[in-house]
Protein backbone atom coordinates (compact mmCIF):
# COMPACT_ATOMS: atom_id res chain seq x y z
CA UNK A 1 0.00 0.00 0.00
CA UNK A 2 1.34 3.44 -0.94
CA UNK A 3 2.62 5.44 2.02
CA UNK A 4 0.45 8.51 2.63
CA UNK A 5 1.52 10.27 5.88
CA UNK A 6 -1.87 11.91 6.51
CA UNK A 7 -3.68 8.58 6.15
CA UNK A 8 -1.12 6.90 8.38
CA UNK A 9 -1.64 9.52 11.07
CA UNK A 10 -5.40 8.99 11.07
CA UNK A 11 -5.19 5.20 11.16
CA UNK A 12 -2.56 5.08 13.89
CA UNK A 13 -4.43 7.66 15.97
CA UNK A 14 -7.63 5.63 15.71
CA UNK A 15 -5.70 2.49 16.62
CA UNK A 16 -3.97 4.09 19.64
CA UNK A 17 -7.25 5.52 20.95
CA UNK A 18 -8.82 2.07 20.75
CA UNK A 19 -5.69 0.50 22.24
CA UNK A 20 -6.03 2.83 25.25
CA UNK A 21 -9.76 2.04 25.63
CA UNK A 22 -10.78 5.52 24.52
CA UNK A 23 -13.94 6.16 22.51
CA UNK A 24 -13.17 7.00 18.88
CA UNK A 25 -15.37 9.84 17.65
CA UNK A 26 -14.98 12.70 15.17
CA UNK A 27 -14.46 15.03 18.13
CA UNK A 28 -11.78 12.78 19.68
CA UNK A 29 -9.91 12.60 16.35
CA UNK A 30 -10.24 16.35 15.82
CA UNK A 31 -8.72 17.02 19.24
CA UNK A 32 -5.99 14.36 18.97
CA UNK A 33 -4.89 15.50 15.51
CA UNK A 34 -5.60 19.23 16.02
CA UNK A 35 -7.63 19.24 12.80
CA UNK A 36 -11.04 20.75 12.10
CA UNK A 37 -14.09 18.47 12.54
CA UNK A 38 -15.05 18.98 8.88
CA UNK A 39 -11.62 17.72 7.73
CA UNK A 40 -11.97 14.68 9.99
CA UNK A 41 -15.40 13.89 8.55
CA UNK A 42 -14.01 14.07 5.01
CA UNK A 43 -11.03 11.80 5.78
CA UNK A 44 -13.15 9.26 7.67
CA UNK A 45 -15.35 9.00 4.57
CA UNK A 46 -12.27 8.39 2.38
CA UNK A 47 -10.94 5.73 4.73
CA UNK A 48 -14.30 3.93 4.65
CA UNK A 49 -14.31 4.07 0.85
CA UNK A 50 -10.77 2.59 0.86
CA UNK A 51 -11.95 -0.27 3.07
CA UNK A 52 -9.71 0.72 5.99
CA UNK A 53 -12.64 1.58 8.26
CA UNK A 54 -15.79 -0.42 8.78
CA UNK A 55 -18.80 0.87 6.83
CA UNK A 56 -20.86 1.89 9.84
CA UNK A 57 -21.86 5.05 11.74
CA UNK A 58 -19.23 4.59 14.46
CA UNK A 59 -15.50 4.86 13.69
CA UNK A 60 -13.77 1.50 13.79
CA UNK A 61 -10.90 -0.05 11.86
CA UNK A 62 -11.60 -2.84 9.39
CA UNK A 63 -9.30 -5.87 9.57
CA UNK A 64 -7.20 -4.42 6.73
CA UNK A 65 -7.10 -1.07 8.53
CA UNK A 66 -6.05 -2.67 11.82
CA UNK A 67 -3.32 -4.75 10.18
CA UNK A 68 -1.98 -1.69 8.39
CA UNK A 69 -2.10 0.45 11.56
CA UNK A 70 -0.26 -2.24 13.57
CA UNK A 71 2.49 -2.28 10.95
CA UNK A 72 2.97 1.50 11.13
CA UNK A 73 2.71 1.56 14.93
CA UNK A 74 5.32 -1.20 15.18
CA UNK A 75 7.72 0.78 12.98
CA UNK A 76 7.09 3.92 15.03
CA UNK A 77 7.69 2.19 18.35
CA UNK A 78 10.80 0.37 17.13
CA UNK A 79 12.32 3.73 16.18
CA UNK A 80 11.38 5.11 19.61
CA UNK A 81 13.22 2.15 21.17
CA UNK A 82 16.27 2.79 18.98
CA UNK A 83 16.32 6.52 19.77
CA UNK A 84 16.17 6.00 23.54
CA UNK A 85 18.37 2.91 23.85
CA UNK A 86 21.00 3.71 21.22
CA UNK A 87 20.97 7.50 20.85
CA UNK A 88 19.96 8.21 24.48
CA UNK A 89 17.00 10.48 23.70
CA UNK A 90 14.64 11.27 26.56
CA UNK A 91 11.47 9.19 26.30
CA UNK A 92 9.24 12.29 26.08
CA UNK A 93 11.18 13.58 23.04
CA UNK A 94 11.18 10.58 20.70
CA UNK A 95 7.63 10.69 19.33
CA UNK A 96 8.16 13.47 16.78
CA UNK A 97 11.34 11.90 15.39
CA UNK A 98 9.76 8.44 15.18
CA UNK A 99 6.77 10.01 13.41
CA UNK A 100 9.07 11.16 10.62
CA UNK A 101 10.98 7.88 10.39
CA UNK A 102 7.97 5.53 10.38
CA UNK A 103 6.79 6.78 7.00
CA UNK A 104 10.11 6.19 5.24
CA UNK A 105 10.84 2.77 6.74
CA UNK A 106 10.60 -0.08 4.27
CA UNK A 107 9.74 -3.59 5.42
CA UNK A 108 13.37 -4.58 4.76
CA UNK A 109 14.72 -1.72 6.88
CA UNK A 110 12.28 -2.60 9.65
CA UNK A 111 13.38 -6.26 9.62
CA UNK A 112 17.08 -5.31 9.72
CA UNK A 113 16.61 -2.73 12.49
CA UNK A 114 14.40 -5.11 14.45
CA UNK A 115 17.02 -7.85 14.25
CA UNK A 116 19.79 -5.41 15.26
CA UNK A 117 17.81 -4.32 18.34
CA UNK A 118 17.00 -7.87 19.43
CA UNK A 119 13.28 -7.76 18.57
CA UNK A 120 12.06 -5.77 21.61
CA UNK A 121 8.42 -6.32 22.56
CA UNK A 122 7.71 -2.75 23.72
CA UNK A 123 8.74 0.84 23.11
CA UNK A 124 10.12 3.07 25.94
CA UNK A 125 6.55 3.98 26.95
CA UNK A 126 5.54 0.32 27.21
CA UNK A 127 3.57 0.38 23.96
CA UNK A 128 3.47 -2.99 22.20
CA UNK A 129 5.61 -3.60 19.11
CA UNK A 130 3.05 -5.92 17.56
CA UNK A 131 5.37 -7.68 15.14
CA UNK A 132 7.34 -8.94 18.16
CA UNK A 133 4.44 -9.75 20.49
CA UNK A 134 4.82 -13.28 21.85
CA UNK A 135 1.95 -13.44 24.33
CA UNK A 136 -1.45 -11.86 24.97
CA UNK A 137 -1.52 -8.56 26.84
CA UNK A 138 -4.56 -8.02 29.07
CA UNK A 139 -3.84 -4.56 30.43
CA UNK A 140 -6.19 -2.25 32.33
CA UNK A 141 -5.96 1.46 33.05
CA UNK A 142 -5.07 2.57 36.57
CA UNK A 143 -8.52 4.10 37.08
CA UNK A 144 -9.99 0.59 36.57
CA UNK A 145 -7.69 -1.11 39.11
CA UNK A 146 -8.94 -2.72 42.31
CA UNK A 147 -8.08 -1.33 45.74
CA UNK A 148 -5.55 -3.47 47.60
CA UNK A 149 -4.26 -5.42 44.60
CA UNK A 150 -0.70 -5.17 43.27
CA UNK A 151 -0.01 -4.40 39.61
CA UNK A 152 2.93 -3.70 37.32
CA UNK A 153 3.08 -0.50 35.23
CA UNK A 154 2.98 -1.87 31.68
CA UNK A 155 2.65 1.27 29.54
CA UNK A 156 1.88 4.99 29.55
CA UNK A 157 -0.07 6.81 26.85
CA UNK A 158 2.32 8.46 24.41
CA UNK A 159 1.65 12.14 25.14
CA UNK A 160 4.61 14.49 25.66
CA UNK A 161 3.13 16.53 28.52
CA UNK A 162 2.02 13.37 30.33
CA UNK A 163 5.42 11.69 29.86
CA UNK A 164 7.20 14.82 31.12
CA UNK A 165 5.00 14.80 34.24
CA UNK A 166 5.51 11.05 34.80
CA UNK A 167 9.26 11.56 34.49
CA UNK A 168 9.10 14.43 37.00
CA UNK A 169 7.34 12.40 39.68
CA UNK A 170 9.61 9.42 39.08
CA UNK A 171 7.22 6.71 37.88
CA UNK A 172 8.79 4.07 35.63
CA UNK A 173 7.64 1.26 33.36
CA UNK A 174 7.93 -2.06 35.19
CA UNK A 175 7.46 -0.67 38.70
CA UNK A 176 5.06 -2.35 41.12
CA UNK A 177 2.15 -0.37 42.49
CA UNK A 178 -0.78 -0.97 44.82
CA UNK A 179 -3.99 1.06 44.84
CA UNK A 180 -4.63 2.44 48.32
CA UNK A 181 -7.77 4.49 47.72
CA UNK A 182 -9.92 6.17 45.08
CA UNK A 183 -11.08 9.62 46.19
CA UNK A 184 -14.76 10.19 45.37
CA UNK A 185 -14.59 13.99 45.43
CA UNK A 186 -12.10 14.46 42.58
CA UNK A 187 -11.64 10.89 41.20
CA UNK A 188 -7.94 10.99 42.06
CA UNK A 189 -6.20 7.84 43.28
CA UNK A 190 -3.67 7.21 46.03
CA UNK A 191 -1.10 4.56 45.13
CA UNK A 192 1.88 2.92 46.80
CA UNK A 193 4.95 2.44 44.60
CA UNK A 194 7.28 -0.48 45.33
CA UNK A 195 5.79 -0.73 48.86
CA UNK A 196 7.43 2.52 49.96
CA UNK A 197 6.36 5.72 48.11
CA UNK A 198 2.85 7.16 48.38
CA UNK A 199 1.66 9.19 45.39
CA UNK A 200 -1.66 10.85 44.56
CA UNK A 201 -2.60 10.98 40.86
CA UNK A 202 -5.44 12.86 39.21
CA UNK A 203 -7.96 10.99 37.07
CA UNK A 204 -6.54 12.77 34.01
CA UNK A 205 -3.24 10.98 34.67
CA UNK A 206 -4.50 7.64 36.04
CA UNK A 207 -6.68 6.93 33.00
CA UNK A 208 -3.57 6.96 30.79
CA UNK A 209 -1.39 4.66 32.90
CA UNK A 210 -1.84 0.99 32.02
CA UNK A 211 -1.21 -1.99 34.25
CA UNK A 212 -0.89 -5.76 34.08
Amino acid sequence: MKVIPERNEYLTTIFKLKESNKKVTNKALSQALDISPSSVTEMVKKLKNDGLLKDQKTIDLSQDGEDYAKDIVSKHRLWEYFLTENLKYNWEDVHEQAQLLQNVTSDKMFEDLNRFLGEPETCPHGGIIYSNLKKSNNKISLDEAKVGLEYTIQSIFDDKSLLTYINKIGLKIGEKLKVIEFNEIDDSVDILINDKDNINLSHKVSKDIFLI
